[in-house]
């Protein structure tokens, strides 16, 4: 694991604007809801200036951190917890490592778009509340 601090104007994310596009349905996977999730598919959100907005809603950006994992990494992060262990399958992953970028933001807690798995430069993998929702970028 390659584990890289960096500071939100450094972040690849900078100037982007991204699509809550769908959620993943993983059976096994403990989460908040499909109900909530749905009303999530659509938002737009925007990594500008230190900040993401998403809504009507501006979380400032504090620190950015980004590491390189394997899925056996994925797996023990996530063997134990109430929840099955995830795969890269489950996630849309084809690689063999993934760029996993955090995002510390205040006000607390954290939005959809702070914890994120990077498929490609156009899709990304989002979780919030036991969610995995499909960030598409927006041109």
């Amino acid at each position: 694991m390659l584990l890289f601090i960096i500071s939100a104007q450094e972040s690849v994310l900078n100037n982007t604007v991204w699509e809550i596009a769908d959620f993943l349905e993983l059976d096994g996977i403990v989460n908040v809801g499909y109900d909530i999730a749905k009303t999530n598919i659509g938002k737009t959100i925007i990594y500008k200036n230190n900040k993401i907005n998403i809504d009507n809603l501006s979380f400032n950006i504090t620190k950015v951190s980004v590491e390189i994992i394997n899925e056996e990494l994925l797996w023990k992060e996530t063997a134990g917890s109430s929840s099955r262990p995830l795969t890269f399958k489950d996630l849309g992953i084809k690689e063999d490592e993934v760029k996993v970028i955090t995002i510390k933001t205040e006000p607390t807690p954290r939005p959809i778009g702070s914890f994120l798995f990077v498929i490609s430069d156009k899709a990304m993998v989002s979780m919030k509340g036991g969610i995995y929702y499909i960030l598409k970028r927006k041109e």
